[in-house]
């Protein structure tokens, strides 16, 4: 009753008369916390058992020892009008970050009228007509956000960082879009949400935008797909006699830690309330597998002896024209011998080998994370601090020297063997190529199949338009007398043959063994390839020689180490096949 009546004189009252009675509100407040308790503590005293209060603070503390968040999204339209309603609901439903928008609050106005006890307040007002704000459990830790771009009118929106225990901090967001603001407001939203990404933490948007999705065009929606996050509501949010529309929003780039999200129904506007429920720990790293065909025990002789035990349903090929027939016959029986002979396995992906560690590199790094442990719990320590960066800069000079020093000796090993030399560069160059690669496992199944089908349709797309175009450039060109007659005798003519068993059996046994970079593709280079195979081997012989400045000349340390050039092994391989 007394928070009622103060409610009603607030919105009667001008800015004076608020002054005063803001004054005696802070004494009254103050008055009260040298008792030990408010005015709505004194009321749940009256109505409520001791065992209630019990069990309300067992249950707050349980809530600061959980893994998740509960983010609730409201429009209030007025919280001086309906702040007995949300009190309520954040002590029924217990939630941890309540967003609201349409706050009608003015900057003259203090908190200690729209203060709930257990809960901080972050506020951007604009007055009548819109305003956000967020009420966040007063044991969260809160940081506010502030970008350098100026404000625009038609737009109020309200950013903070928030910590819970000692999980990864995320970045809350809560943004009111007024209906009749002007089309250069999406502009603002971009440029903000841009500065945003750039902080590179989970983002949850909670906000009212007066911009349906549910309707085919809508700009929101563009901006959305192109900044790449994810909508999650899926229902209409404002629900009239005469419509229903998708304006109230969740935007997120961490869909992943969504582990429930629904629309329930509000009692303080026409606006529905969105409830997220956000699980904050680290997700673990999911387990990567990779399939393919394990070579251990392939040997030519023994897929070629097995090819020779199915020569009677080879021979079925030489029996028939259809060329389909054929196909799927010496398919059949080269993938049974080769699934024989190197049999399709799948492994976990473990870290790659690292042979360069050795044990006093391992003895550092322990030292490093234990002194990385203690700086958490003594952040104002400076020397800690200082000592901790400099373990950082010498395990990564340890790991560096030690890395070069261990090819350097693999190239010394492998020299003049060239099969085992590109052997080391592609694992010394691929190892960094390969963990960027890893990182693409973690997108979930949707994501993937949803590239995978942008991916063909754009694809789809270049054959479509470039064959329209082909053709519409050949319908509009004038056939002339000068034009070259193109044969078509080569296509019609070309008809596939049969081969025997034997043949297919001799072309086995001709395969190479190697899979070094020699002479059998030398036939299909140009010169750019060969410049790019260069740098390459610039690049292998800088490391395998070491302490070679940025500029200095590699023609030396290429004769010291008996390489050929590119271009002189490219000539030698080719003199090679024509007169050996």
């Amino acid at each position: 009753m007394v928070e009622t009546n103060r409610t009603l004189i607030v919105q009667m009252l001008d800015k004076d008369m608020i002054d005063l009675i803001e004054k005696l509100t802070t004494t009254i407040i103050h008055i009260q916390k040298e008792i030990g308790m408010g005015v709505t503590n004194v009321v749940n005293l009256i109505t409520t058992n001791p065992t209630d209060i019990g069990q309300e603070g067992s249950a707050i503390e349980n809530a600061k020892c959980n893994d998740f968040l509960k983010i609730v999204h409201t429009n209030a339209q007025s919280i001086l009008g309906h702040i007995l309603e949300i009190q309520l609901m954040l002590e029924e439903q217990k939630i941890d970050i309540l967003c609201i928008s349409e706050t009608w609050l003015y900057p003259y106005i203090s908190d200690t009228f729209i203060h709930i006890p257990e809960y901080n307040i972050y506020r951007e007002d604009h007055g009548r007509g819109g305003g956000v704000c967020l009420y966040i459990r007063n044991y969260l830790k809160v940081t506010e956000l502030k970008f350098g771009i100026e404000k625009q009118e038609g737009v109020e929106d309200k950013w903070v960082s928030v910590q819970h225990r000692k999980f990864p901090s995320i970045i809350v967001g809560c943004v009111y879009r007024h209906p009749k603001a002007a089309v250069t407001s999406f502009n603002y939203i971009s440029d903000v949400f841009k500065e945003v990404i750039l902080r590179n933490k989970p983002i949850f948007i909670y906000g009212d935008f007066n911009d349906d999705l549910l309707k085919k065009e809508n700009k929101l929606g563009k901006l959305i797909k192109n900044l790449r996050f994810d909508q999650i509501v899926d229902k209409p949010t404002r629900i009239t006699s005469t419509s229903a529309s998708l304006i109230d929003l969740v935007i997120t780039n961490s869909k992943y830690m969504i582990r429930k999200s629904e629309v329930t129904p509000s009692s303080i506007a026409d606006h529905e309330n969105i409830l997220t429920l956000l699980n904050v720990r680290k997700p673990k790293r999911q387990t990567i597998f990779k399939t393919f065909r394990c070579l251990k025990n392939y040997f030519q002789e023994t897929l070629c002896s097995l090819l020779m035990n199915n020569v009677h349903i080879l021979n079925q090929i030489l029996s028939t024209d259809n060329v389909s027939k054929q196909v799927e016959v010496l398919t059949n029986v080269f993938t049974s011998c080769v699934d024989m002979c190197a049999p399709v396995v799948t492994r976990e992906v473990t870290r790659p080998p690292a042979p360069w560690i050795s044990d006093t590199i391992k003895e550092t790094i322990m030292v490093r994370d234990n002194v990385k442990k203690k700086l958490k719990n003594q952040r104002e320590n400076t020397q800690l601090r200082e000592t901790h960066k400099e373990l950082k800069k010498k395990v990564n000079s340890m790991l560096t020297d030690s890395r070069r020093q261990y090819y350097k000796q693999e190239f010394k090993n492998a020299k003049g063997d060239m099969a085992a030399t590109w052997k080391i560069t592609n694992n010394m160059l691929f190892n960094r190529i390969n963990s960027d690669t890893n990182k693409l496992n973690c997108d979930t199944k949707d994501d993937l199949q949803r590239k995978a089908e942008e991916f063909n349709e754009f694809f789809a797309e270049v054959g479509r338009k470039t064959f329209e175009k082909t053709q519409e450039e050949l319908h509009n060109r004038m056939p002339l007398e000068t034009d070259p007659i193109i044969p078509h005798s080569r296509v019609d003519s070309f008809k596939p043959r049969p081969v025997d068993c034997n043949t297919v059996i001799l072309v086995i046994k001709d395969l190479k063994e190697t899979n070094a970079f020699g002479s059998d593709v030398w036939g299909c280079t140009n010169k750019s390839q060969l410049q790019r195979v260069q740098k390459l081997q610039n690049f292998a012989a800088r490391v395998a020689v070491g302490n070679v400045r940025k500029f200095e000349h590699v023609t030396p340390h290429l004769k010291e180490l008996e390489w050929l050039k590119i271009r002189d092994q490219y000539t030698l391989d080719m003199c090679t096949m024509l007169f050996a």
